[in-house]
């Protein structure tokens, strides 16, 4: 069988930062209802990196429903 890519749900507006850092840059928010791949997640799985319409960017996983099995995308940080 193919294994399916972790996805984030987004329903309310949520805002992307450039790091999994709410102190780091924002890169804009985006809205809901939307479904998007997540590619990485901090070794915590606090924060999850979204590609959305307007790049790539972390949300709190708080923030998001997640889907899928998180290990199967990369882990950063320490």
């Amino acid at each position: 069988g193919e294994l399916a890519q972790p996805q984030a749900t987004i329903t309310n507006a949520v805002t992307l930062y450039a790091a999994p850092n709410a102190g780091a840059g924002t890169l804009g928010a985006v809205s809901g209802p939307l479904q998007v791949n997540i590619l990485a997640r901090t070794v915590d799985n606090a924060w999850v990196q979204l590609d959305t319409t307007i790049g790539f960017g972390w949300v709190q996983t708080g923030l998001v429903a997640l889907s899928g099995d998180l290990n199967l995308v990369p882990a950063v940080g320490g």
